[in-house]
């Protein structure tokens, strides 16, 4: 039967052919073998479990070893469940963010744009699906005031305290250092780091990330001037996708709780 040549389908046998390649019996089986704690767990908020790791040996790939050896084989089939960690690692997003299919994506493209060293996609990126998530859990929590999303208002310290006030912890928000983030969301300005550096990236104000190019006096802008913030931005993204998670756990355990009695 012919490989389909794109989609979901395609994705899917390229993962069981690499993985019965290396003795796995396609990717499940792949996956079992690892035995991770959060395998298929919706809104799970933890990573897989640290000591599936694949040898030095195996992370520079299957060309390590002799693949026709026993030493080799392993070394191919660690390379590959460590590539696979990596992919549900990825996929952490999605677990936590199970309340909206398309949410995950913003933040999976910044990861790997961070890897790839595409630190403009994935400030963007990082950004986005930050606000996208605000708005969303917003019009959750206070369905009334304007249900479609389209006519939600944009990312605002208002969205920030209304959503305190329903119990999400919003300063995870902040960036390092910002002791007073909560004191800012207070009014309207100044604003949050964060929301500062939103309305700078995604509106092309870019002059306070140019770099004086050393023994010149030339000023100019790479995508390498924001890997800092993208850094930046990853481990906020991490910690508020945990708290959203953690939220909703919180709210999903109290409901059921209440509709026991």
């Amino acid at each position: 039967m012919q490989e389909p040549a794109s989609g979901p389908e395609a994705v899917i046998e390229i993962w069981n052919r690499r993985a019965r390649e290396f003795g796995f019996e396609g990717v499940a089986g792949l996956l079992n073998s690892m035995r991770h704690g959060d395998r298929g767990s919706p809104g799970a908020n933890h990573a897989p479990r640290a000591e599936a790791t694949a040898p030095a040996s195996a992370v520079a790939g299957p060309e390590a070893d002799d693949p026709d050896s026993d030493g080799g084989l392993e070394a191919r089939r660690a390379f590959v469940q460590q590539q696979a960690l990596d992919f549900a690692a990825k996929h952490n997003f999605a677990r936590r963010l199970n309340f909206s299919a398309e949410m995950h994506w913003f933040f999976y493209e910044a990861r790997v744009s961070l890897e790839a060293g595409r630190f403009l996609a994935s400030a963007l990126c990082y950004m986005h699906g930050i606000e996208a998530t605000v708005r969303w859990l917003h019009r959750e929590a206070y369905p009334h005031a304007k249900p479609d999303l389209e006519d939600q208002a944009n990312f605002s310290h208002r969205l920030l305290r209304e959503l305190q006030a329903v119990g999400y912890r919003v300063e995870t928000l902040a960036f390092p250092g910002e002791a007073d983030f909560l004191t800012k969301i207070q009014t309207s300005k100044p604003h949050v780091e964060l929301l500062r550096q939103r309305n700078n990236i995604a509106h092309g104000n870019a002059a306070e990330y140019f770099q004086t190019v050393p023994e010149t006096s030339d000023r100019i802008f790479t995508p390498e001037c924001l890997r800092d913030l993208a850094r930046t931005l990853h481990e906020v993204s991490d910690a508020w996708t945990r708290e959203i998670a953690r939220r909703r756990s919180d709210g999903a355990s109290a409901g059921a709780s209440a509709g026991g009695e």
